[in-house]
């Protein structure tokens, strides 16, 4: 694409660090001594504040909390070789001049539980540890100096964005805002975002904004600061 002088994309989407979370071999001894993932709500001995259906959840076994702190260790293995290959691309960016003309996007599909409020790995909840993700964007053009956006953005951002900067109308269709509008500080942004999806038990839908989180699991509301 650089050759041709065109514009391109490229989607890279590895596996790490989903399940087997398999490390690679020369990265298997590192990490020897990683302290253990233990927030406040790790395995809470005090599930008052909770609703019934997951105030009644069982503690976590040392057995479980073992596998919990392996997989864990596990996981992030994975992203040291994860590391090295995103390096490689961002190298031969550069090494082609397309590195400043191209919008970088970092994102992960989904946060984690490890252990918090009694779950062992699960995803499917509307809690802040799964719905919180790492999400880096890189473009001088708009951002020349490295900062970071306390508003809220989320994965449907991304393709608004694409079609503002190729000079695309934006579909009204379109449920995410152009984070060009952010990044150049030009009309308003959300305050609130819209959390919603469906787990084996029943359904969840929950508004988070940048201070409240308010979310119904059927028929258990609960609202958070």
């Amino acid at each position: 694409a650089a050759r041709q002088d065109k514009p391109f994309i490229l989607l890279f989407t590895p596996n790490a660090p989903h399940r087997p979370t398999t490390p690679a071999v020369e990265d298997l001894d590192l990490l020897p001594d990683l302290p253990p993932h233990r927030p406040p709500n790790f395995n809470e001995a005090d599930m008052s504040d909770k609703p019934e259906w997951l105030g009644n959840r069982p503690l976590l076994s040392e057995e479980q909390i073992a596998e919990i702190d392996a997989y864990r260790r596990d996981q992030l293995l994975t992203l040291i070789s994860l590391d090295r290959t995103i390096a490689r691309v961002m190298d031969q960016l550069a090494n082609t001049g397309e590195l400043d003309n191209t919008l970088v996007i970092f994102i992960s599909d989904n946060g984690q539980f490890w252990g918090e409020h009694r779950f062992e790995t699960p995803k499917n909840r509307y809690y802040e540890e799964v719905i919180h993700v790492p999400f880096a964007l890189r473009y001088p053009s708009l951002a020349p100096t490295p900062y970071v956006e306390k508003r809220l953005v989320a994965n449907i951002d991304i393709a608004p964005t694409i079609l503002d900067l190729a000079g695309i109308p934006i579909p009204s269709s379109v449920d995410g805002e152009s984070l060009v509008k952010l990044l150049s500080g030009s009309g308003q942004w959300r305050e609130h975002l819209l959390i919603e999806g469906g787990i084996l038990d029943g359904t969840y839908v929950g508004v988070r904004s940048e201070r409240y989180f308010y979310g119904e699991n059927d028929t258990y509301p609960e609202f958070y600061d």
